[in-house]
Formats: structure tokens, sequence, C-alpha cells
């Protein structure tokens, strides 16, 4: 067998390309895989004297002289570079090179194994992209994301372990549940039972950060093959933010719900003391001062006014209103909660008050200091052992000077108010003084409180522009400070006038209509008391029968809003078709802005707190009645 044909054989019919370089790069021959390559790579029949370097794009034909020097040099050397056609289409090439010496031990050639590898190269890069772009979104994404074997033992955890829970993943599954809330292990272990056994899991669970706090997550959890195996994927998300806004609306939603309440309960409780107030008023009227049943009326009244006034403040702190900042002197607003809160509180706690006899005024909104007092107070007696002890509050003006205010840190030297809560409880260790004002913070038991009126008080205080600070250690009981800008109290005014009397009708026909008959005898008296010829009702209906069979059978009609058959609102709407123009008052124990609006669009002269029936009706009918008459 000729050996030169056995070698031409295998040199044609290698897998690969073979080529055989001068050292100015042109081709002294190739076998057919590396015409096959080099020809539509080129875009041009590669043959014997063909350079190849041309075809080779920087900085790739530089690497190519380099490769070949070193070659020559009797080295050897692999590179992947690029063929560009004059059309700019560009193939890539594997090439790897070794001397090919001749018969007298010379360096004449280069022998070149050459491999198209443009696809593979695509496939490659295409791979790199992939797992970098899903590395990038793993790496940056605010998700937790991990990949477990079904005992637990991590494969990969996001970077975003560290960055939101303060360390890395648990390196079991026990020290994971651990991690969970005491509350929330037993369903976790469920969970991942479920997910082992190839059920998609959804969840939320309470996670312990490193710092000891309390996070919401929720997680998604689901069986995936890696690497011929079955592991759990889960990704979780921190939801704390969530949940808390969730608790707000929550809160929000029950604030609403108790001030509809309330307002239902005011209505009735209104009713029943404007009946008691009115007919002590009446009896009063009629008794000698010197009486001996005098002095027990005037008690009566004394407890009816000291209810409607509580009614006025639950109805205050139920409507959560906008704050409506006014000059006000704090000394009787802290008084009137402390006196509200005592009949909150049990006899088992001595609730005290330290009122300093200098003026404090200072410009606030008067419900949201009263919540500020209430909340703080009633924090207090929550931190008594057994709900038993001494809670003080007090209020004094003080005047920081800068070593003070640098301390408080949120105010400015000058003249302030200083309220204090001060109580003999079980006091706070510093790690709960740092957190005590984060919303749902608390150190009582699941069920008993939200953790949010020491928030929602830091809140109204920073909103006055004051600052809380607070001094308690275990053992020791707690006091909390709250400082608030102090204001100049108002110029008094040269001399008081006198409360207006109640002015007199001189026969001028009224009708009122309400569905109590308490109310009903009792406001017919007073207005027949009051010089005018009353005519009372207890149906609304009866009371539209008179007016439509005679419209000028009155001057003004006073109705009570909240009827059992027609509303006030639909007796004036009906009034005003039967005579445009006649003068109507509605009474109601709760006017709200609704009704105030209703009321404006149906004509109605004016609104009356029915629990000041009393005082204000004989005003306002002289007010409506004469309008020119001087006040």
């Amino acid at each position: 067998m000729d050996p030169d044909h056995t070698y031409r054989s295998i040199y044609e019919n290698l897998p690969h390309g073979v080529v055989l370089l001068d050292r100015e790069g042109d081709v002294l021959t190739l076998n057919r895989v590396a015409l096959n390559i080099l020809s539509p790579a080129l875009q041009s029949p590669v043959v014997a004297g063909h350079n190849l370097l041309p075809g080779v794009p920087q900085p790739h034909r530089d690497a190519l002289r380099q490769l070949m020097r070193r070659v020559f040099a009797g080295g050897t050397g692999s590179l992947q570079f690029q063929l560009v056609a004059p059309s700019g289409e560009g193939r890539w090439m594997e090439f790897h090179a070794a001397p090919l010496r001749d018969a007298g031990g010379g360096l004449p050639t280069l022998l070149g194994v050459l491999q198209d590898v443009t696809e593979t190269r695509s496939t490659v890069e295409a791979l790199r992209t992939s797992e970098e772009l899903h590395r990038l979104l793993a790496d940056n994404s605010n998700d937790l994301i991990t990949l477990r074997e079904i005992d637990g033992t991590p494969i990969y955890s996001s970077p975003s372990f560290g960055r939101l829970m303060g360390r890395a993943p648990a390196e079991s599954l026990e020290l994971l549940l651990e991690r969970f809330h005491p509350d929330d292990q037993e369903m976790g272990r469920q969970a991942w039972k479920e997910v082992v056994q190839g059920k998609a899991r959804y969840t939320t669970f309470r996670y312990q950060h490193l710092d000891g706090k309390w996070h919401w997550l929720e997680a998604w959890g689901t069986l995936v093959p890696y690497r011929g195996r079955s592991c759990v994927l889960s990704v979780s998300r921190d939801i704390t933010r969530r949940k808390q806004a969730e608790e707000l609306l929550h809160e929000s939603q029950k604030m609403e719900a108790i001030g509809a309440l309330a307002g239902g309960i005011a209505h009735d409780f209104n009713n029943v003391l404007a009946g008691i107030l009115g007919n002590v008023g009446l009896a009063l009227e009629e008794l000698d001062p010197a009486h001996a049943v005098s002095s027990h009326l005037q008690q009566i009244q004394k407890s009816a006014l000291r209810g409607r006034k509580l009614v006025q403040q639950i109805l205050a702190f139920a409507r959560r209103q906008p704050k409506r900042l006014a000059q006000a002197a704090l000394g009787p607003l802290v008084r009137d909660a402390v006196d509200m809160l005592r009949t909150t509180l049990p006899s088992s706690v001595q609730l005290e008050l330290a009122l300093d006899p200098r003026p404090v005024w200072a410009v606030v909104d008067p419900t949201q200091v009263a919540q500020v007092v209430m909340n703080l107070v009633m924090n207090a007696w929550q931190a008594l052992p057994d709900g038993t002890g001494r809670i003080e509050v007090g209020i004094e003006p003080l005047l920081l000077d800068p070593a003070q205010a640098q301390v408080l840190r949120k105010l400015a030297a000058g003249p302030h108010v200083h309220l204090w809560v001060r109580d003999n409880g079980v006091g706070m260790d510093e790690p709960t003084r740092a957190r005590i004002f984060e919303p749902f913070f608390t150190t009582k038991p699941a069920g008993c409180g939200t953790g949010l009126g020491l928030s929602v008080t830091n809140g109204i205080v920073s909103e006055h522009q004051g600052d809380i600070a607070v001094d308690s250690c275990p053992g020791a009981g707690s006091t909390f400070h709250v400082y608030l800008p102090a204001c100049t109290m108002p110029a008094a005014t040269d001399e008081p006038a006198p409360p207006a009397e109640a002015g007199r009708g001189h026969g001028e026909r009224i009708l009122y209509v309400d569905d109590d008959d308490v109310i009903v005898m009792m406001v017919e008296a007073m207005l027949r008391r009051l010089g005018y010829r009353a005519r009372a009702f207890n149906d609304a209906q009866q009371l539209l029968e008179l007016m439509r069979a005679d419209p000028d059978a009155t001057d003004l009609v006073v109705t009570d809003f909240n009827m059992s058959k027609l509303s006030g609102l639909d007796v004036a709407h009906e009034l005003a078709r039967i005579r445009p123009g006649l003068p109507v008052i509605i009474v109601s124990g709760h006017i709200t802005a609704q009704l105030e609006r209703d009321a404006a669009q149906a004509g109605v002269r004016a609104l009356l707190h029915k629990q000041d029936l009393a005082e204000e009706l004989g005003p306002v009918l002289q007010r409506i009645l004469h309008p020119d008459a001087p006040a």
C-alpha cells in the first residue's frame, strides 16, 4: 500500500478542516472539510495561495498573527476568531495550530485544525445570557428565593435573604421551622409535607428577623426537577407593610362602625337627656328657689348636663374628624378627659390630677389632646400589676432651655406645655422602650390590644409640632412626657356680655312633631311658657294633614329628624310643597355633616341639638321669626 496515498486519504477524510499556512498566512493546501468551511465563510473559493488574514477583522487579526509567530517559533496554540465575508456576514472559527517540520527539521509550514463553531458559540452565548439574566433577577429581587432538597438542605438561596432577613437561610428544615412564629410552626411543617408530596402550596406566616422582629411573609412552594431529582422551590415575599396597612384599615373600619353605633346611641340618649333637662328646667321655674325640692332638681340637672357632655366627647372621638386647631386652655381639657376616665377605670386604680395653677395655653385640636391623655392613661392602666395601682396626670408651663431642646431633638428652645402621665406599674427595659412607638408593637398577649395606642399618640404629638419622651425601668413604673409649643393666653375682653335670655314669643303659632311622647309634652309646655301658641304631635302624618287642610295654620314648624315613619327631612320637603317659604327647624340628637348638607338643600332654617333644646330653642325662634329685632 502506498503510504502517501494512505496519508492523503486520512487527510481528506478527517472530520475537521485541516489547512497548511506559510509565514504570511497564505494557504499552501487544505482538505475538503476546510474548503467547505472557509469558502462559504468568505463567500469565495479558497485555494492554494489564498491569504486568510484579510478576512479576519481586528482585533482577531493581530491575535492570529501572534499565534502564527508563536507556532513558527516552535510552539502551539489555539484561538477563536471571526472570518468576515465581503457582505459583512461573520462566522466563528476555532483554530488549533502546531508547527510542521520538514525533513531537515526546519519549520516551513503551520498545520492548522479548523472547526466552524458559530452555532455552538451562539448556543453557549444564549445560555450564558439566560443564566446572567436569571441570576440578575434572582440576585436583585426583593423576593426570597430558595431551592432545597426534600430534607430541607439548602441548594440555592437568593442574596435578598441577607438583605431582608439579616441572615442566611436556615441550614436544615428544623432550624427553618424554629424561625417561624410558634403559632405558625405546625402550619409550616404541614405545608412542607404537602409540597414534598407534589402539591403546590401558598401560605402566610411570621418569620423572625435577626434583630428579633417578626416579619409577615407570604410563600409559594412547589416540587421541581433539578439534576435528576425532585427539589422544593419556594418564593417568599415580605408583606409586613401590607399586613400593617390591612390592620390600619380594619381599625379604621372598626372606628367607623363605632362612630355609627355611637351616633345611634347618642340620638336615643340625647332624647332622654332632652326630656330630663327640659322637664327639670320647667320644674325649677315653677318652684321657689328656697323650696326643699329645688336643690334636688338642681343635682338632677347637673348630672344630666354631665351626661350630655359625656355623649359629646364620645361622638368627638368616634367621628375621627380632621384636625381643627385653635387656641385652647389645656388645663380644663385635661381635667375633662380625666373626669371621663374616672368613670372607665376600675376602683382599684387611683387616678390623680396635678394641674399647675398657672394658665397653660397652646394651639391644639382639643379632641386630639384629649385622645392623647386617654391613650396614655389606658396604657398606664395596662402596665399596672393586676390592674391595681396609681396613675398621675399632670400639666405645667415649661421654658425649655437650648440644652433641653437639643435632647428632645424635635423642639426649639422657648415656652412649652409639659403634660405627663406617671404610673407605678411594671416598667420597661431598654429594648422595649426603643420600640414602644412602633405601629402594632405590643407586650400584651394576643387579643389584648392592637399596639396602635402609643403609635397614634406619637403621631398626634408630632402633628402638633411637639415631642414625646419616656422614663422607665423594670419594676419602677413609667412616666410619659409630652411637650407642646405654648402660645400666649388670648386677651380678655373688657367686660363679658351677660348671657342672653331666651326671647319670648308674642302669640306666634308653632307646630312641633316628635315620636317621643315625653319630648312632645315637654316641648309643648316649654313653647307655651315662652309665649307661643303651641300645638304638638307625635305623628308626622297628622301634622301634614293639618297643613294640607289649612296651609296658614302655623308660623313655624319644629320637627324631630329621626322618627319611625317620616324623617324630619321628609317633613321639610312636604311642607315646602304645601307652603313654600314656611320656616322649618329640625332637631336631632346627632347632627352629621351629611344632615347639614341635606337640610341646607331642603331650605331648613336651623338645626338644633336635641339635648340643647331647653337653652337654644327660644333664641333660635326669635332669630327666625323676628330677624330685625335687636340681639
